[in-house]
């Protein structure tokens, strides 16, 4: 029989996991946006080799899995490193998730930021040269503020797809949401399986729906200044 009390007991056995999940989101947010950044120079100054390698990387990463991405990074990738005499045995699962995390977004997000950047007029470039800033002047002071709202909404998608993506990281072993619910599954013998998963639905409901605020506040912000933000997509970002 469907017990709703024991869904308000799950949910503070839930909450280590929860703040490990949302630190995992944080990180990966972090590092992709940052690196995703001289990818996408690479590829709007078309780079020769490295440009090609990148257009690679993107045709193969949206052909796998992130569910296979994850296993090569932590069954795999120790395995490469060792080979080049790189010791990864006291290397915590979270530094695994990272890498993939990595490896799936990066890609993505440069293909964001790259339409979001040639979207600005190229005016703006010779304006700012012409009053004598340097490249990283305009970058930073004209360029980045019109090109951010427009990759806004679509960097929102992303977000959200990280978010859903860490319901992967219990397959290694990781006390993630998803991992914490198996352990409680086991623990009561499978009797409270539906109670546990929807104790774990309204985590991940809760964790997207800061998210989307979190954006809708930068979309919000721009507007007042302005600057144009993106069409509002619908579903993630893949």
């Amino acid at each position: 029989m469907f017990d709703i009390l024991y869904i308000l007991k799950a949910i503070p056995m839930m909450l280590d996991s929860f703040a490990y999940t949302v630190l995992v989101v944080i990180e990966s947010l972090l590092l992709c946006f940052m690196l995703a950044i001289p990818i996408t120079a690479v590829r709007i100054k078309k780079v020769p080799v490295l440009s090609q390698f990148c257009g690679l990387w993107l045709s193969f990463i949206r052909s796998m899995p992130g569910m296979l991405e994850l296993f090569i990074a932590y069954f795999v990738l120790p395995g490469l490193l060792k080979g080049i005499h790189i010791d990864t045995s006291g290397w915590p699962a979270t530094v695994y998730v990272l890498i993939a995390m990595m490896f799936h977004y990066i890609p993505y997000l440069s293909e964001i930021l790259r339409p979001a950047y040639l979207s600005v007029d190229k005016g703006q470039h010779e304006a700012a040269a012409a009053i004598g800033m340097t490249g990283l002047q305009t970058f930073r002071r004209i360029i980045a503020a019109q090109t951010l709202p427009v990759a806004l909404p679509q960097l929102c998608n992303t977000a959200i797809d990280i978010v859903k993506d860490t319901s992967l990281l219990f397959t290694i072993g990781v006390i993630d949401l998803m991992g914490k619910a198996k352990l409680i599954i086991t623990d009561t013998y499978g009797i409270r399986k539906m109670e546990t998963y929807i104790a774990v639905a309204i985590f991940y409901w809760i964790l997207t729906a800061v998210v989307s605020n979190l954006f809708k506040l930068g979309e919000n912000y721009f507007k007042k200044y302005k600057l144009s933000t993106g069409i509002k997509l619908q579903g993630g970002g893949k």
